[in-house]
């Protein structure tokens, strides 16, 4: 089976890699943090008050966090 696998035409492939300087400055990235932290059942007080200072600190203007179930 692995073999075989090895055997077909590869498929061209492309990526694109793009390096953040502050990953605390992006929105997504800080809202991808925060679900992780609760998934893995981090209080979310905590995790709240986490993200916003680590935002805070990295010269945000502001950082606004809703939550949204489902």
């Amino acid at each position: 089976m692995i073999a075989t696998a090895w055997r077909r035409k590869p498929k061209a492939c492309a990526l694109d890699i793009v390096e953040f300087r502050q990953p605390e400055l992006d929105a997504y990235l800080v809202g991808r943090s925060i679900a992780e932290q609760l998934e893995k059942r981090s209080l979310f007080v905590v995790t709240m008050k986490q993200a916003v200072q680590k935002t805070m600190r990295a010269n945000a203007k502001g950082i606004r966090v809703t939550l949204v179930e489902g």
